[in-house]
């Protein structure tokens, strides 16, 4: 099998995810949030050149269970759909706004939850 441009195959990112996932478990940490692009690439396969721009925000949230979900500009959308990732969801803007409330229908069980992070 040969890897995609991104360095590994969706198995590799699965594990990555899965392994985090049973710390989170263990440690009763409902779900992760990554702001850098180190931990979004570790756990997605996402490369772009848009980190250089220090006025878009992109994130990531590790629900429990599953894929991970992005929360990332519009501009980085298509790329990130062909990454490990589940729900993409995308802005052209983001308000700066504290505490941040994040809806995600793929993330869990029930039709919706909503996840309340401090920045």
């Amino acid at each position: 099998m040969t890897a995609p441009e991104r360095g590994f195959p969706d198995d590799e990112f699965a594990a990555r995810c899965a392994a985090m996932q049973a710390a989170m478990a263990r440690e009763g940490v409902d779900a992760m949030l990554f702001a850098s692009e180190p931990e979004i690439r570790y756990f997605t396969g996402f490369l772009t050149p848009f980190w250089q721009s220090p006025t878009r925000p992109w994130f990531l949230v590790l629900p429990p269970e599953g894929k991970p979900v992005a929360v990332i500009p519009s501009i980085g959308g298509p790329l990130m759909r062909s990454c490990y990732a589940g729900e993409v969801i995308t802005r052209r803007h983001f308000a700066c706004r504290l505490p941040i409330s994040l809806r995600c229908r793929t993330a869990c069980k029930a039709p919706w939850t909503t996840w309340r992070f401090t920045i």
